[in-house]
């Protein structure tokens, strides 16, 4: 892509999203390119600097919550799943790796305990069955 195309595909951006691009950093993976053609689209706007750091200060707070969000416990209704349903269902310690992979770490350790408690609720209660019918 030339710089024309990208300046023709910024002037059908609205303004909040020129500014997360013109102000993004390296990680997010913006080329030079489109960097320089977000910030001469935003001049030619004459997009006040106040438009700008409300968009920036949200930005932020979004990019606060993705951060935090991987150290969420796991639901209640996902315990509760994995304690009652864990040992017979087989995807169950598949999808525990898959949260462990993803950075889930927490959810995934709760998983883990919820899916052992429950193996150890469903043993002690055929055990029981089997004292009392057995």
């Amino acid at each position: 892509m030339n710089d024309t195309d990208f300046a023709a595909r910024v002037e059908r951006m609205p303004d909040e999203d020129l500014v997360r691009i013109a102000f993004s950093k390296d990680e997010e993976g913006f080329v030079p390119e489109m960097i320089s053609a977000a910030r001469q689209e935003l001049a030619n706007r004459d997009v006040s600097q106040t438009d700008v750091e409300t968009v920036i200060d949200q930005a932020e707070q979004e990019n606060s919550y993705l951060g935090n969000e991987k150290e969420e416990p796991l639901s209640d209704i996902a315990w509760a799943g994995f304690f009652f349903f864990g040992n017979i269902m087989i995807v169950s310690i598949p999808f525990v790796v898959i949260l462990l992979f993803s950075g889930y770490h927490k959810k995934a350790r709760q998983a883990a305990v919820a899916i052992a408690a429950g193996f150890m609720f469903w043993s002690a209660l055929l055990f029981v069955l089997l004292l009392l019918f057995g």
